[in-house]
Order: structure tokens, then C-alpha cells, then sequence
């Protein structure tokens, strides 16, 4: 059997662009029974810190520990 991969890159170019994306494919045994489904989602403005300590101080530095917040959706 011969491997074959296409490719779709979709970009987001206006807000009429998020939403459902579905996909489905075939080759010579048949085609896909269950499309794939992704939702696009816009990125959101990250959350602050949180409970912020210093963990660490020598003569020239410190160093901080914190809880990050929500990453704005971007993984």
C-alpha cells in the first residue's frame, strides 16, 4: 500500500471565519463514515497572575513563584 498525505491550512481572516470546520476524506476502500469537527475559537486577553510569593533572594536577584492565570486559549 502506498502512504499519501494531503494537507488543509485554513486561516482565520475575519470574525465571520471562527466557528465549525468540518472535514471528512476518501480514498479507493471507501469514505469516512463521521466527519471531523473542530471549533475555531478566538483567542482571549490573558488572566493576571496570581498569589504571587517570593521564593528566593540572594544579593543581586529574587525569584518569584506564581499561579498562572487562564492563557487566553492559546495552547
Amino acid at each position: 500500500a502506498q502512504n499519501s498525505l494531503d494537507r488543509y491550512l485554513y486561516m482565520v481572516n475575519t470574525s465571520s471565519d471562527y466557528g465549525w470546520v468540518q472535514c471528512t476524506a476518501s480514498n479507493t476502500v471507501g469514505r469516512q463514515n463521521t466527519p471531523c469537527l473542530f471549533h475555531i475559537l478566538p483567542a482571549e486577553k490573558p488572566s493576571s497572575l496570581k498569589n504571587c510569593e517570593i521564593t528566593n533572594v540572594t544579593y543581586d536577584s529574587l525569584t518569584l513563584g506564581c499561579v498562572p492565570g487562564h492563557d487566553g486559549g492559546l495552547r
